[in-house]
């Protein structure tokens, strides 16, 4: 099974359903009081559409887990979850993506739910691909590492100057991936791959301003 998240389906329903009432329109455009029952219908679905989407951006849930486990169904048991100070990242095996969560007042949103701030930040070291996020006003920030050069990358380890573990998510499709959740931004950082020092600007790449995103 695919990964289909709750707001994918209700769009790719809507989407089917869209297609459907457009080949009718299409069929039956000379004949006139078919044509204004369609749209009547269209005009419905565009409305209960509406409707279903808000409604996942007004959903709150007590814990991750709950919200993981609702966003993403029998799968959720195979995803790799990284938890910060008021957000997490999720990975999912055998794609490139991840999902940001946010936790306000003690609930838990879904990542179609527009998240305080973020800021992400990229830099390319000749082995590997680094980016960082920084999520609302947290204390911490997350570096997630790509190595360029996955068949060679198994069984490596990756150390930081800070002593923070980094985590392996079930392995992506053609990706090895590294992840961490620094919980405070800290200076005169160093990261290490297996004895190679990761050649990054840090200073740049841990600081939370907003721009540039690519440096």
């Amino acid at each position: 099974m695919g990964w289909l998240t709750v707001y994918e389906g209700m769009i790719s329903i809507f989407g089917i359903c869209v297609f459907i009432l457009f080949i009718r329109a299409f069929i039956n455009r000379k004949k006139e009081h078919k044509k204004k029952k369609l749209r009547k219908h269209l005009r419905g679905l565009i409305i209960i559409s509406a409707v279903v989407y808000l409604s996942t951006q007004m959903i709150y849930l007590d814990s991750l887990k709950e919200a993981v486990d609702f966003y993403y169904g029998e799968e959720s048991s195979k995803v790799t979850v990284i938890k910060g100070e008021k957000s997490a990242v999720v990975f999912t095996p055998d794609t490139s993506e991840q999902s940001f969560f946010g936790c306000q007042n003690g609930k838990w949103k879904l990542p179609e739910y527009k998240l305080t701030r973020i800021v992400e930040k990229h830099q390319i070291d000749r082995n590997y691909y680094i980016s960082t996020y920084h999520i609302g006003n947290e204390k911490g920030i997350y570096i997630i590492v790509t190595d360029q050069k996955p068949e060679t990358s198994a069984g490596k380890k990756a150390i930081d100057s800070e002593g923070n573990e980094f985590i392996i998510p079930q392995k992506y499709r053609v990706l090895e991936v590294y992840c961490a959740y620094l919980r405070e931004i800290p200076r005169d950082y160093s990261l290490k791959i297996d004895g190679y020092e990761v050649d990054v600007d840090w200073n740049n790449l841990l600081n939370t301003k907003e721009y540039p995103i690519f440096v």
